[in-house]
């Protein structure tokens, strides 16, 4: 066929000199199965011509589509292309087939023939008797009703069932539309144009001969699928495979001899220098980094490495979003994945979701790791950074699928309570040390905007308190706090059409006083709340957000204080268990909004998540005093500084590591009745103004954080600087 550049070898079927027989299978006789035989003459033939197996392609239709499945399983490393194949002879024709049975197997019957030879006639028995699964692609017209029910659903069926400790390979079924076609194959011309798309890809093997490929595994324990491993790498056709190990004798005496490939094995007692240990002894232009125990098709590496081998991008990393997706559609996310998804996030490359170079596998260039420095790869959080920093190109478009990311199971109702696990402590504390040099470069707020915060009006205040305009209002004495009194802090800007409703309810539960603090307002927010009795503190100016709960928090006199907005009016029966349960001993009493979360949580939630993960509390979910309505106690108030109260995430950070008792304690929807203010809820690139600043807050709080000694408790193995920022 002039139509390939290959080389094409035709072979005929002996069996079909046994009768009067159009088709044979390669059945043979009772003593000889012709098509092992013919896969002993190929295999005989491909050595002498210096052919890999990984280049060979059998290609048929029907029963040459049988033979071909049973001839890619004999010649492992092969590819089978099959059209509307046999996968059963008992479930074909009756008639031919009953004539090959009596000239191959005379005088037995069909349930002996079966029973004998099972694995002649049945693909998927023979896959089963070689414990082995050839490359596969499987094109299939389903308008052949007959060959879908009796081939193609009980092949993949008998899949299913396939021991997991098998030889597998990739396995691909392409399905089309053909009523006209029926059985018969396609087209010569799209026979050709699927021979092409399936055989081994030259123009990737082209452009691998100019990029060299290095193989990196670093092999923290076990070796037991490191041959299986080796095997898949070996098709690539690398430059070098190098196994870094932290025993090199072991290794030495199994897994040097890999189809010739030139196998290098280091020995490196510390783990986390193994994958530093092979990069420096890389010759190769890329750096391929794998795993020693998971088994990947060399398909899917090539498609994998296609982008860097081609220079296209100088990094890649396994994109893990398709994966963990429907998991995450349900489930808490796991702390890797949060952690990744966060610092993605805070280094501006949200299109990397939860990628990252700790999940292998992942390739960079040699001049890439060259210029951040073969140390980085120590922590690959850091040489990530590193790389971003420097500009080098992340792609992210190649995916192969693998376990979670930490192999701990979720569960919406309970996973966020769960205890953190040292394989998760390992994890944070990786990200952690990354993130805290990140922000002694970018500042504490990592360079995100503050949201127009008067701050210089709180630390005014600190010296003197003294107010613009102020007004006193009246309230009640409590009989329902256990003897203790109840301040309720409203915030307030332009809130005529909800102010008066705000109040109503909040007098229900028995407030010594409402302090409204009024900011930047040119409505009559002012009038409304002083008529109805509130106490009234006005700035003519916004304040920004925060700052007026900070500045009605220093003028309430209560025992409890409750942080409302003024944008819309929560019911009394929902505000009383956030007071009563500080007037029963909680000192911060949050919107327990983990009982109402949607999954996959918004960016928002995730910051919130993250943040109390880093304080050790897990179990707070994504409960925080960015949301309102909260409480909080009067001996809380006064040991964190009522100062704190203008970055609501550093309030939180301080009462946790001081000790207070932080609760989440009751569900209050803020998110239908909020007012959607377009010039802070939407952006047309990247996240709306509000997300950055409590993006910002976020990172406010993490800095204080991880400066403070009692962080070091949970999280020992963090170097920070506590140097004044």
């Amino acid at each position: 066929m002039g139509e390939f550049e290959d080389t094409v070898i035709y072979y005929n079927d002996p069996t079909l000199y046994l009768g009067e027989i159009s088709l044979g299978w390669g059945q043979g006789t009772q003593d000889r199965f012709y098509l092992k035989d013919i896969s002993m003459i190929l295999m005989k033939i491909l050595a002498k011509l210096h052919v890999d197996h990984k280049n060979v392609l059998f290609y048929g239709s029907s029963g040459g589509g049988f033979m071909s499945l049973i001839l890619a399983g004999f010649v492992k490393g092969s590819t089978a292309l099959v059209n509307n194949p046999q996968t059963i002879l008992t479930k074909w024709i009756p008639v031919p087939v009953n004539q090959v049975f009596n000239l191959s197997y005379p005088g037995l019957l069909r349930e002996d023939i079966e029973k004998k030879f099972g694995d002649r006639i049945n693909v998927l028995e023979f896959y089963n008797s070689i414990k082995y699964i050839p490359n596969i692609y499987f094109l299939q017209n389903v308008a052949c009703e007959f060959d879908v029910q009796n081939h193609l659903l009980p092949f993949i069926s008998g899949l299913e069932k396939i021991d997991a400790d098998y030889d597998v390979n990739q396995i691909k079924i392409d399905l089309y539309y053909d009523k006209k076609a029926g059985h018969a194959a396609v087209g010569k011309n799209e026979t050709i144009y699927y021979i092409n798309q399936v055989k081994p890809n030259k123009n990737t093997r082209g452009v691998q001969e100019e990029m060299k490929l290095s193989v990196i595994i670093p092999l923290e324990e076990g070796g037991e699928t490191l041959n299986r491993v080796l095997e898949k790498v070996s098709y690539l056709q690398p430059l070098e495979i190098i196994i870094v190990t932290n025993d090199k004798e072991e290794i030495d005496k199994s897994f040097t001899k890999v189809a010739g490939r030139n196998v290098i094995v280091l020995e490196e007692k510390d783990n986390n220098k193994a994958r530093v240990t092979g990069a420096k002894a890389a010759k190769g232009d890329v750096l391929l980094f794998l795993q020693g125990n998971a088994v990947i098709f060399s398909i899917q590496l090539e498609q994998f490495l296609k982008p860097i081998l081609n220079n296209e991008t100088d990094v890649i990393v396994n994109n893990m979003d398709s994966s963990l997706f429907e998991s995450m559609k349900m489930n808490w996310p796991d702390v890797s994945g949060l952690y990744r998804q966060v610092l993605n996030d805070v280094i501006e490359r949200t299109d990397l979701k939860i990628d990252s170079l700790l999940s292998m596998p992942n390739a960079i260039t040699k001049e890439a790791i060259e210029d951040i420095g073969y140390e980085t790869l120590m922590n690959p959080i850091l040489a990530q950074i590193r790389l971003v920093e420097k500009d080098w190109r992340i792609s992210s478009s190649s995916s192969i699928i693998m376990k979670s990311l930490n192999h701990v199971p979720s569960n919406k109702q309970t996973f966020y309570k769960n205890k953190l696990t040292k394989r998760e402590i390992y994890d944070i504390e990786n990200h952690l040390q990354v993130m805290s040099e990140w922000l002694q470069k970018k500042g504490r707020r990592g360079g995100y905007t503050d949201g127009g915060r008067k701050r210089e009006i709180i630390e005014r205040l600190k010296k003197e308190k003294k107010f613009s305009l102020f007004q006193k209002g009246w309230g009640m004495h409590s009989s329902i706090y256990n003897g203790k009194q109840l301040s309720v802090i409203i915030p307030a800007q332009n809130e005529e059409s909800t102010i008066e409703q705000v109040i109503r309810e909040a007098r229900k539960i028995e407030p010594r006083e409402i302090i409204v603090v009024i900011n930047g307002s040119t409505d009559c927010t002012e009038m409304m709340a002083k008529k109805l009795g509130a106490t009234v503190i006005v700035y003519e100016e916004a304040l920004g957000h925060d700052v007026g709960r900070a500045i009605g928090a220093l003028e309430a006199t209560g025992d409890i204080l409750l942080f409302i907005d003024a944008d819309f009016s929560i019911p009394a029966k929902d505000l009383h268990p956030l007071t009563q349960a500080v007037a029963d001993g909680t000192d911060i009493a949050l919107n327990d909004l983990n009982l109402n979360l949607r999954f996959p949580l918004y960016i928002v939630n995730v910051y919130k998540y993250m943040l109390n993960i880093a304080c050790n509390r897990r179990d707070l979910g994504v409960g925080s005093l960015v949301a309102v309505p909260h409480a909080i106690s009067r001996k809380c108030l006064d040991g964190i500084g009522w100062d704190t109260l203008f970055t609501s995430c550093l309030a939180q950070v301080k009462a946790i590591l001081q000790g207070y008792k932080v609760e989440c304690v009751h569900y209050v929807d803020v998110m239908k009745p909020n007012r959607i203010r377009p010039s802070e809820h939407f952006a047309s690139i990247g996240h709306p103004p509000a997300v950055l600043r409590i993006t910002g807050d976020h990172l406010e709080g993490l800095s204080y954080l991880l400066k403070q000694s009692e962080f070091k408790g949970v999280f020992p193995n963090i170097k920070v600087k506590t140097d004044e920022e």
